[in-house]
């Protein structure tokens, strides 16, 4: 299974704007932009598969915040 470190993932939501605001249940952390958009990550642990990297990337383009392709292609680490 492909996965990515989570690192990767909360260097790329720090980038564009989003700040850690609390833990949610489960071993999740919310992240919250400026304009009170939130998006939860996965449970804490070092490899998050490439799926749920591109689900984030949907809901990110969805609420209007990035487009679901350039924030996978910016977390796998192609195209910096």
């Amino acid at each position: 299974m492909r996965s990515v470190q989570r690192n990767r993932i909360e260097e790329q939501l720090k980038s564009i704007g989003f700040r850690k605001c609390r833990h949610g249940k489960g071993g999740h952390d919310l992240w919250e932009d400026a304009q009170g958009r939130s998006v939860q990550t996965s449970a804490r642990r070092n490899d998050v598969p490439i799926a749920y990297v591109d689900a984030l990337g949907t809901e990110l383009e969805v609420k209007g915040i990035m487009a679901r392709a350039l924030f996978v292609k910016l977390t796998r680490g192609r195209g910096r």
